[in-house]
């Protein structure tokens, strides 16, 4: 998989974060991965924030890939779920 990709930091982040490393690492991979797989070459930008009032971590992952179909939306988070297009 190659593709080109960005990544932006809006705003100053923590340098720690109370949460599950493991899942955070995952997920992100996860969503790097699809959109390298997906987006055929095209560019991914990754952009990450702070929201220090609601004391949360936000990461945008944005490609130029097809998308998800607004049919197969409902299946997007369904535990071991797959959308193969």
């Amino acid at each position: 998989m190659r593709g080109i990709v960005s990544y932006n930091r809006a705003g100053v982040l923590p340098r720690s974060l109370v949460g599950d490393k493991i899942r955070l690492s995952q997920v992100l991979v996860n969503l790097v991965k699809n959109a390298l797989k997906f987006s055929h070459n095209r560019p991914i930008k990754i952009r990450a924030s702070y929201d220090y009032h609601q004391k949360r971590l936000h990461v945008h992952v944005a490609d130029k890939g097809n998308g998800i179909k607004e049919k197969d939306l409902h299946q997007l988070f369904k535990l071991f779920g797959k959308l193969d297009d």
